[in-house]
């Protein structure tokens, strides 16, 4: 049986419909649209990860104040669901 600590849904969630459509479309076209900002992760960069690796990029430094405070506090309503 394998350890729940390597598998990816101990790590991501999804929620059905927790964002609107649109906005996930505009989300994923900044992700693309900014890859100088991205930074590789796990393989490489990080010991103990060599058979994992990820592209991220951290919003907190590109969104408004207000946008943010949206999207925090959709997180926390969606994680109470």
């Amino acid at each position: 049986m394998e350890d729940s600590a390597h598998r990816l849904d101990h790590y991501v969630r999804s929620y059905d419909d927790g964002l609107p459509v649109e906005l996930c479309h505009r989300l994923v076209a900044a992700f693309e649209s900014m890859q100088a900002q991205q930074q590789r992760n796990g393989r490489g960069v990080r010991a103990g990860l060599e058979e994992s690796a990820w592209t991220e990029l951290d919003l907190g430094r590109h969104l408004d104040q207000d946008f943010l405070q949206f999207f925090r506090t959709r997180i926390s309503q969606l994680l109470q669901r």
